[in-house]
């Protein structure tokens, strides 16, 4: 529902003191005091999570489409990446010392994992929503509309696909696949 309700300065307050201290991070430095990153490797725990979601995710991949399994082969890939900007938000929010922080902890790692799974069941769900895959009369229909709405900078009324392709003469049917 739409509320008029305002962030409050706590919570303001809050993210600006997070986004302060991740841009307070700053380069290690090489012999010659070039700046060089900073490795911030999984924990051995950590580690163990990823290699499980790892080894069940490519299971799961392998049983997939063609366009389902290239989204996956990305998916198994944010996995780390989010875990590492899971762990440094939590240590910029948490004020832990970052000299304690040398590694990714398991923590970050689950919940790297949670959003991983949901973008995995977004992708599924958009994709079934599409019809890829799926050679079924209404998803030609489908696919034909998204089409003509995409030529169309992405609004379409019924009448506007019956007139743009052949295959939508009824208005029913027209209105039904939009």
């Amino acid at each position: 529902q739409w509320s008029e309700a305002d962030i409050s300065e706590e919570s303001e307050a809050a993210y600006r003191h997070i986004v302060e201290r991740l841009l307070s991070l700053d380069f290690g430095a090489d012999e010659h005091g070039n700046p060089v990153p900073i490795a911030l490797p999984l924990s051995p725990e950590a580690k163990e999570k990823f290699v499980r979601f790892f080894n069940a995710h490519n299971r799961e991949q392998s049983l997939l489409g063609d366009d389902l399994s290239a989204a996956w082969s990305k998916l198994e890939a944010y996995a780390p990446r989010l875990a590492l900007l899971i762990q440094l938000v939590r240590w910029a929010a948490e004020g832990f010392s970052f000299a304690t922080t040398s590694a990714v902890d398991e923590q970050s790692m689950d919940a790297a994992i949670v959003l991983v799974k949901w973008f995995a069941n977004e992708a599924k769900r958009v994709s079934a929503l599409l019809g890829n895959g799926d050679d079924s009369e209404e998803s030609r229909r489908r696919r034909l509309a998204i089409d003509a709405a995409e030529q169309h900078d992405g609004r379409l009324t019924f009448r506007e696909l019956m007139r743009s392709r052949a295959e939508f003469k009824l208005a029913d049917v027209a209105e039904q696949t939009l």
